[in-house]
């Protein structure tokens, strides 16, 4: 394991023998990173993210902290699931689940680009690109294969089907199939 000495890691965190920490990054209370896992500089890893192999978190990406949501309580144990090989770039900013039972699910194989956000209770699927400054409310899920553009903001509880293509500056309130 190579982790920077600025680095913060909690004790109860379990990291892969493979897995890489860059200065200045923040890996908090019980979350496990995978194998082959490279955590760049200034990311924060919040309490009980569990990522699975192969995801880059760049720098400043916000991973797992708590969810926007009035009726969370701090009490509850939720968590944020990640699949394989998603690449989490500058900015990224994805929120864990408001309730035990419902945590934020991120397949494998996504691209997010800067600045993206996911919103806590979103199920994201497999193999989809989400480009820079765009947003999914809470509970929104996203099937396989699909392409979320720039600026996008998507409305909660929406939900963006397989292969769906949402275009630049879009504003989505209803689903798509």
């Amino acid at each position: 394991m190579k982790i920077h000495p600025s680095a913060i890691v909690h004790p109860t965190a379990q990291l892969h023998e493979t897995v890489e920490v860059g200065p200045f990054s923040i890996i908090d209370e019980a979350a496990v990173i995978g194998e082959g896992c490279w955590i760049e500089s200034c990311v924060r890893i919040h309490a009980r993210t569990v990522m699975g192999k192969n995801n880059r978190c760049h720098h400043s990406a916000i991973i797992g902290c708590e969810p926007q949501d009035l009726g969370y309580d701090r009490s509850t144990p939720a968590y944020v699931k990640i699949g394989d090989g998603n690449v989490f770039k500058e900015g990224s900013n994805i929120h864990r689940g408001s309730k035990a039972e419902t945590p934020t699910v991120i397949g494998n194989n996504n691209y997010f680009m800067g600045n993206f956000h996911v919103g806590h209770d979103c199920i994201i699927g497999n193999n989809s690109i989400y480009t820079h400054g765009a947003v999914l409310a809470g509970h929104v899920t996203v099937g396989d294969f699909a392409f979320i553009s720039g600026l996008v903001a998507v409305h909660q509880f929406c939900r963006i089907g397989d292969y769906s293509m949402v275009a630049g500056c879009s504003k989505i309130v209803k689903d798509v199939p």
